[in-house]
This record gives C-alpha cells, sequence and structure tokens, in this order.
C-alpha cells in the first residue's frame, strides 16, 4: 500500500484509488474484476435489507434526537 505526504486526493484515478485512514492519506490499486459467491450474493441483498430497513428506522427516530446529524450521537466510540 502506497502512502501520499504532501497531497491529498480522494477517488480514483485510473486503477488507482486514493482515501483517508485513520487521519492517513493513503492509495491503493482496485482489483480488476471480483467473482462473487452465491453465498456473498446472498449476504449482500440481505445487507441491503437490513441497509434500507435502518434508514427507514433513523428517519422515525430523527424528530426524537436533539442533533440527530451529528456522528458522535450516531456512535459511542
Amino acid at each position: 500500500m502506497a502512502k501520499v505526504t504532501d497531497v491529498f486526493l480522494n477517488g480514483t484515478i485510473g486503477n488507482v484509488v486514493f482515501y483517508r485512514r485513520l487521519g492517513t492519506n493513503c492509495a491503493r490499486s482496485r482489483a480488476l474484476h471480483v467473482m462473487q459467491s452465491e453465498a456473498t450474493k446472498i449476504r449482500s441483498a440481505n445487507f441491503g435489507i437490513a441497509a434500507r430497513a435502518g434508514s427507514v428506522l433513523r428517519s422515525w427516530l430523527t424528530p426524537s434526537m436533539p442533533n440527530a446529524r451529528d456522528r458522535s450521537m450516531q456512535s459511542s466510540g
């Protein structure tokens, strides 16, 4: 994995992905092709269902939260 020190880029250029991880600017090459097994496809579908359900739940709870957009309210860490 490469680390970018002076200039921060976020996104992709060609096959290289630039991102920030734990406050460090990093770059890595993107996989050319990913094969998903049947189990992975099923888990992806389940995750999509859970993500949509979570979105609906958060939208219902937003009126009762004083700072709904505050990230510290969303996690314990």
